[in-house]
Protein backbone atom coordinates (compact mmCIF):
# COMPACT_ATOMS: atom_id res chain seq x y z
CA UNK A 1 0.00 0.00 0.00
CA UNK A 2 2.94 2.33 1.04
CA UNK A 3 4.78 1.05 -2.16
CA UNK A 4 1.55 1.90 -4.08
CA UNK A 5 1.52 5.77 -3.12
CA UNK A 6 5.43 6.39 -3.88
CA UNK A 7 4.75 4.80 -7.42
CA UNK A 8 1.96 7.36 -8.06
CA UNK A 9 4.52 10.13 -6.37
CA UNK A 10 7.03 9.04 -9.06
CA UNK A 11 4.64 9.68 -11.95
CA UNK A 12 3.38 13.33 -10.76
CA UNK A 13 5.42 15.91 -13.17
CA UNK A 14 8.47 17.93 -11.26
CA UNK A 15 7.56 21.49 -11.52
CA UNK A 16 10.26 23.42 -13.33
CA UNK A 17 11.85 26.94 -11.95
CA UNK A 18 11.43 29.61 -14.36
CA UNK A 19 14.91 30.59 -16.02
CA UNK A 20 16.07 33.63 -15.18
CA UNK A 21 17.80 36.27 -18.05
CA UNK A 22 21.54 36.56 -17.34
CA UNK A 23 22.25 39.89 -16.60
CA UNK A 24 26.35 39.25 -16.91
CA UNK A 25 27.74 42.18 -19.44
CA UNK A 26 29.23 40.21 -22.56
CA UNK A 27 33.05 39.60 -22.66
CA UNK A 28 35.12 42.15 -23.85
CA UNK A 29 35.80 39.67 -27.17
CA UNK A 30 32.53 40.13 -28.18
CA UNK A 31 32.24 43.96 -28.04
CA UNK A 32 32.91 45.35 -31.74
CA UNK A 33 36.29 46.53 -32.30
CA UNK A 34 37.81 50.31 -32.36
CA UNK A 35 37.09 51.81 -35.33
CA UNK A 36 39.68 54.60 -35.01
CA UNK A 37 42.52 54.44 -37.92
CA UNK A 38 46.08 52.92 -37.30
CA UNK A 39 48.55 55.78 -36.40
CA UNK A 40 49.89 54.82 -39.28
CA UNK A 41 47.01 56.79 -40.92
CA UNK A 42 46.78 59.99 -38.84
CA UNK A 43 48.07 62.71 -40.21
CA UNK A 44 51.78 63.20 -38.68
CA UNK A 45 52.65 67.11 -37.36
CA UNK A 46 55.04 67.25 -40.29
CA UNK A 47 51.85 68.08 -42.43
CA UNK A 48 50.07 70.55 -40.30
CA UNK A 49 50.58 74.12 -41.56
CA UNK A 50 53.29 75.46 -39.00
CA UNK A 51 51.84 79.26 -37.26
CA UNK A 52 55.08 80.33 -37.60
CA UNK A 53 56.17 79.98 -41.18
CA UNK A 54 53.15 81.20 -42.25
CA UNK A 55 53.04 84.52 -40.05
CA UNK A 56 54.74 87.12 -42.32
CA UNK A 57 58.15 88.41 -40.81
CA UNK A 58 57.81 91.81 -38.96
CA UNK A 59 62.20 91.63 -38.48
CA UNK A 60 62.53 91.51 -42.44
CA UNK A 61 60.73 94.17 -43.68
CA UNK A 62 62.25 96.61 -41.13
CA UNK A 63 64.98 98.78 -42.51
CA UNK A 64 68.56 98.56 -41.16
CA UNK A 65 70.25 101.05 -39.49
CA UNK A 66 72.29 101.49 -42.59
CA UNK A 67 69.20 102.37 -44.67
CA UNK A 68 67.68 104.59 -42.21
CA UNK A 69 68.01 107.84 -42.97
CA UNK A 70 70.38 110.11 -40.41
CA UNK A 71 69.78 112.31 -37.72
CA UNK A 72 71.29 115.29 -40.51
CA UNK A 73 69.47 114.12 -43.12
CA UNK A 74 66.24 114.42 -41.24
CA UNK A 75 66.15 118.22 -39.95
CA UNK A 76 69.61 119.55 -41.90
CA UNK A 77 70.33 120.96 -38.44
CA UNK A 78 73.96 119.34 -37.89
CA UNK A 79 74.48 121.96 -41.58
CA UNK A 80 73.11 124.51 -40.16
CA UNK A 81 69.97 124.73 -42.54
CA UNK A 82 67.23 124.68 -39.52
CA UNK A 83 65.61 127.53 -39.92
CA UNK A 84 64.17 129.73 -36.13
CA UNK A 85 60.54 130.53 -35.98
CA UNK A 86 60.53 134.04 -36.50
CA UNK A 87 58.83 135.95 -33.12
CA UNK A 88 56.13 137.63 -34.14
CA UNK A 89 55.94 140.54 -31.79
CA UNK A 90 57.35 143.29 -33.26
CA UNK A 91 58.27 146.61 -31.67
CA UNK A 92 55.75 149.20 -31.57
CA UNK A 93 56.68 152.07 -33.03
CA UNK A 94 56.07 155.72 -31.24
CA UNK A 95 53.74 158.37 -32.14
CA UNK A 96 57.04 160.53 -33.73
CA UNK A 97 58.25 156.97 -35.62
CA UNK A 98 56.39 155.76 -38.69
CA UNK A 99 53.25 157.57 -37.79
CA UNK A 100 51.47 159.78 -39.69
CA UNK A 101 50.64 162.97 -37.37
CA UNK A 102 46.82 164.40 -37.82
CA UNK A 103 46.20 167.74 -35.79
CA UNK A 104 43.91 166.09 -33.04
CA UNK A 105 47.02 163.90 -32.15
CA UNK A 106 48.70 167.22 -31.28
CA UNK A 107 45.52 168.79 -29.41
CA UNK A 108 44.61 166.06 -27.59
CA UNK A 109 48.15 165.97 -26.48
CA UNK A 110 48.22 169.26 -25.15
CA UNK A 111 44.69 168.61 -23.36
CA UNK A 112 46.52 165.95 -21.33
CA UNK A 113 48.96 168.28 -20.53
CA UNK A 114 46.58 171.23 -18.98
CA UNK A 115 45.14 168.41 -17.19
CA UNK A 116 48.35 167.58 -15.89
CA UNK A 117 49.32 170.98 -14.82
CA UNK A 118 45.94 171.37 -13.07
CA UNK A 119 46.36 168.48 -10.96
CA UNK A 120 49.62 169.48 -9.91
CA UNK A 121 48.76 172.63 -8.51
CA UNK A 122 45.65 170.93 -6.51
CA UNK A 123 47.64 168.32 -5.37
CA UNK A 124 51.26 169.41 -4.23
CA UNK A 125 50.32 172.92 -3.17
CA UNK A 126 47.78 175.25 -0.73
CA UNK A 127 44.72 176.80 -2.47
CA UNK A 128 46.20 180.49 -2.01
CA UNK A 129 49.30 179.14 -4.44
CA UNK A 130 47.22 177.19 -7.08
CA UNK A 131 46.65 180.23 -9.45
CA UNK A 132 50.50 181.30 -9.26
CA UNK A 133 51.73 177.36 -9.79
CA UNK A 134 49.36 177.14 -12.87
CA UNK A 135 50.36 180.38 -14.50
CA UNK A 136 54.12 179.74 -13.95
CA UNK A 137 54.18 175.99 -15.10
CA UNK A 138 52.07 176.76 -18.02
CA UNK A 139 54.57 180.00 -18.98
CA UNK A 140 57.69 177.59 -18.87
CA UNK A 141 56.27 174.66 -20.75
CA UNK A 142 54.84 176.76 -23.10
CA UNK A 143 58.36 178.49 -23.85
CA UNK A 144 59.51 175.28 -24.03
CA UNK A 145 57.28 173.91 -27.01
CA UNK A 146 57.98 177.20 -28.92
CA UNK A 147 61.26 177.59 -28.50
CA UNK A 148 63.04 175.30 -30.97
CA UNK A 149 65.91 173.69 -29.32
CA UNK A 150 65.30 174.41 -25.75
CA UNK A 151 66.17 171.97 -22.86
CA UNK A 152 63.97 169.83 -21.03
CA UNK A 153 66.12 169.17 -17.94
CA UNK A 154 66.85 173.35 -17.70
CA UNK A 155 63.41 173.74 -17.47
CA UNK A 156 63.08 171.11 -15.22
CA UNK A 157 65.21 172.57 -13.12
CA UNK A 158 63.80 175.93 -13.64
CA UNK A 159 60.24 174.89 -11.69
CA UNK A 160 61.81 172.57 -9.25
CA UNK A 161 63.46 175.96 -8.02
CA UNK A 162 60.07 178.54 -8.63
CA UNK A 163 58.09 175.65 -6.77
CA UNK A 164 59.64 174.25 -4.06
CA UNK A 165 59.09 176.96 -1.47
CA UNK A 166 54.79 176.92 -2.00
CA UNK A 167 54.61 173.48 -1.67
CA UNK A 168 52.88 172.02 1.33
CA UNK A 169 55.81 169.27 1.05
CA UNK A 170 58.74 170.49 0.07
CA UNK A 171 60.66 166.90 0.95
CA UNK A 172 57.65 164.98 -0.79
CA UNK A 173 59.53 163.31 -4.06
CA UNK A 174 56.18 162.80 -5.73
CA UNK A 175 55.80 166.33 -6.81
CA UNK A 176 59.66 166.37 -8.35
CA UNK A 177 58.38 163.16 -10.53
CA UNK A 178 55.18 164.84 -11.12
CA UNK A 179 57.27 168.12 -12.44
CA UNK A 180 59.18 165.85 -14.54
CA UNK A 181 56.53 164.14 -15.89
CA UNK A 182 54.66 167.27 -17.38
CA UNK A 183 57.81 168.60 -18.74
CA UNK A 184 58.38 164.95 -20.62
CA UNK A 185 54.92 165.21 -21.66
CA UNK A 186 55.53 169.12 -23.13
CA UNK A 187 58.84 167.88 -24.15
CA UNK A 188 56.90 165.38 -26.60
CA UNK A 189 54.47 167.84 -27.95
CA UNK A 190 57.90 170.58 -28.86
CA UNK A 191 58.73 167.20 -31.27
CA UNK A 192 55.55 166.73 -32.53
CA UNK A 193 54.46 170.49 -33.45
CA UNK A 194 58.03 170.70 -35.51
CA UNK A 195 57.32 167.46 -37.54
CA UNK A 196 53.72 168.37 -38.42
CA UNK A 197 52.95 170.65 -41.26
CA UNK A 198 50.70 173.19 -40.19
CA UNK A 199 51.59 176.38 -38.54
CA UNK A 200 50.70 175.81 -34.47
CA UNK A 201 51.14 179.10 -32.30
CA UNK A 202 50.01 179.91 -28.98
CA UNK A 203 47.85 182.88 -28.11
CA UNK A 204 48.77 185.33 -24.79
CA UNK A 205 48.50 185.17 -21.56
CA UNK A 206 46.06 187.55 -20.35
CA UNK A 207 44.66 188.45 -16.81
CA UNK A 208 43.56 184.69 -15.41
CA UNK A 209 44.57 182.87 -17.95
CA UNK A 210 47.48 179.98 -16.78
CA UNK A 211 47.22 178.44 -20.11
CA UNK A 212 46.73 180.52 -23.56
CA UNK A 213 44.97 179.25 -27.02
CA UNK A 214 46.23 177.36 -29.25
CA UNK A 215 45.67 177.61 -33.37
CA UNK A 216 46.33 175.30 -36.22
CA UNK A 217 47.04 177.12 -38.99
CA UNK A 218 45.68 180.47 -37.51
CA UNK A 219 42.06 178.67 -36.41
CA UNK A 220 41.45 178.19 -33.00
CA UNK A 221 41.71 174.25 -32.07
CA UNK A 222 41.73 175.22 -28.03
CA UNK A 223 40.31 177.61 -26.03
CA UNK A 224 42.24 179.51 -23.27
CA UNK A 225 42.26 177.41 -19.47
CA UNK A 226 41.72 180.69 -17.06
CA UNK A 227 41.55 180.29 -12.95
Amino acid sequence: MGCGSSKEAANEPIPMEPVRASTARPRTSNRPASKRPPSSQRPSSSKRPSSSSTRPSTGSKRPSSSQRPSSSKRTGSAQGKRTQPKSSYQGQPTIYEDHTLEGNDITQGIIVLCTLIDQHAERFYAAQYSSYVRRTIGEALVNHITVSGSNVSAVLSDLAGKLGSYASDPADDRREDHVEQMCTSADKIQRMVQKHPSNWSFGRFNQGVWFPSVQQDGVVVKDPDCD
